[in-house]
């Protein structure tokens, strides 16, 4: 009885190991392309982010120009080769975008990722923008050249941040403020890092005043209606790519720029509270940022004004004033945000194999 059942056995096996080694070498190639495949998948993934990384980073031969395209290769990544191309679709500031293709090459097969990525807006992007809903007022002959919104959602700054950024450009190591409300302009030409708690009124009389470091007021201890900067008389001030930080938000103005000052040069004017802003414009196309972080900003400049103003609850072009926006120069200004950085967006993210 043993025999036949073992003689059983032995056919039944002769007859399935074949198969079963058939499948067994199947499920491994299957096997083996499939890991193939997620190798070439990974690798041209990264591709496409070493490109973002080159975008956002302006890379050398990065095109700038609609059309234009540049490539490059990546020897070893996730052990393929790759071939990165980055061609440059939109070159409009609020919908700079790129489309890069990245193709990882592995044995006897391929895997391609095409993508769309785009620079999101952000406050520079702008010649006004405005937190509240149908808050920018532009009054009778007064222009906008640029986009503009109102209701804009994106990062605003409070007060502890741009406190935190703007101290310690006026304060090492420790605050000694300006010991009078008045600083005359034609005994101190060149002006800054300055830190004053109280009120400060800038005065000049035909003398042109440079910028060496940024202006930092604030209220004095317990009296909070203090902390207003003014600038009056018949002087020029040139911004000369620095920053004027008033931290104080007392009732009425906190910056109050006076009609007979004249500005020029690249800076940014920013308040907690309203800013008023009158001044004589000589600025040559130089990019300036006004902000006013929970108040509104009025503006009546004699001159075209370029740049941008952001306002929390209002702006108010007043008669015979324009706004033009402009990019930021090179670098970025003395902000604690920089144009353009991480705000790319993946849009599309397609896959093919070859």
């Amino acid at each position: 009885m043993i025999l036949p059942v073992v003689l059983i056995f032995m056919v039944v096996g002769a007859l399935l190991i074949t198969p079963s080694l058939s499948f067994a070498s199947t499920g491994l190639r299957s096997t083996l392309a499939n890991r193939e495949r997620v190798d070439q998948l990974y690798a041209a993934g990264a591709g496409v982010e070493d490109a973002i990384h080159k975008v956002k980073n302006n890379h050398l031969g990065i095109p700038g120009v609609v059309g234009d395209v540049f490539e490059y290769g990546l020897a070893d990544v996730n052990g393929k080769g790759l071939q990165v191309e980055v061609e440059c679709i939109s070159t409009i500031p609020n919908d700079r975008t790129y489309l890069i293709i990245s193709k990882a090459k592995g044995i006897g097969s391929s895997t391609l990722v095409k993508s769309y990525v785009s620079l999101l807006p952000d406050l520079f992007s702008y010649a006004a923008v405005c937190r509240y809903e149908d808050c920018i007022k532009i009054q009778p002959k007064a222009d906008i050249v640029g986009s503009s919104v109102s209701g804009y959602k994106g990062f605003w700054p409070n007060a502890e941040m741009l406190r935190n950024f703007y101290l310690p450009q006026v304060t090492p190591p420790y605050p000694v403020s300006y010991p009078d409300d008045v600083l005359n302009v034609n005994l101190i030409s060149e002006v800054g890092p300055l830190y004053r708690e109280g009120d400060l009124t800038l005065l000049g009389d035909d003398v042109e005043a440079k910028l060496i470091g940024t202006i930092y007021v604030k209220s004095e201890e317990g009296k909070p209606q203090t902390g207003k900067l003014k600038l009056g008389g018949k002087f020029t001030l040139d911004l000369n790519g620095q920053a004027i930080f008033v931290e104080s938000s007392p009732d009425g103005d906190s910056i109050d720029f006076g009609v007979d000052v004249t500005l020029k040069g690249s800076g940014v004017i920013v308040a907690i509270g309203d800013i008023k802003f009158l001044p004589k414009l000589d600025s040559s196309g130089d990019y300036i940022f006004i902000m006013s972080v929970e108040g509104k900003v009025v503006l009546q400049p004699k001159g075209d004004f370029y740049g941008t103003v952001a306002g929390n609850s209002e702006i108010r072009l007043q008669p015979d004033s324009s706004i033009t926006w402009v990019p930021p120069p090179i670098g970025g200004v003395n902000f604690p945000m920089v144009p353009g950085d991480n705000r790319w967006m993946v849009k599309t993210w397609e896959i093919s194999r070859g």
